[in-house]
């Protein structure tokens, strides 16, 4: 087979399968709530004592939690998927009340 039909191929394949990933994260349902409320945690608040409760079963509460931690609850996302973490992503907490 000849360099260009296995570039053009290999393109037609890449452009399909991104159609597909695209329809079946258009079908995933994600979360909305009606209302929310999101403060700083007082200055006294240790992230060692954040707790939350499970995200995907309506009301969602968080309690001393940093962004980055919202972060993996909702997206899955972890520390070495953040390029150049700003430091407050960790050390800023919030206490959030989210009512669907």
């Amino acid at each position: 087979m000849h360099t260009a039909s296995r570039r053009c191929l290999r393109g037609g394949s890449i452009a399909v399968m991104g159609l597909m990933l695209s329809s079946l994260i258009a079908q995933t349902p994600h979360p909305a709530f009606e209302v929310a409320s999101v403060k700083p945690a007082p200055p006294q608040a240790d992230p060692n004592t954040g707790s939350w409760s499970p995200p995907g079963r309506g009301r969602f509460t968080a309690d001393h939690v940093s962004l980055a931690l919202l972060l993996h609850l909702a997206y899955g996302i972890d520390d070495s998927q953040i390029a150049n973490k700003p430091a407050w992503l960790e050390t800023n907490l919030y206490d959030i009340i989210a009512k669907p």
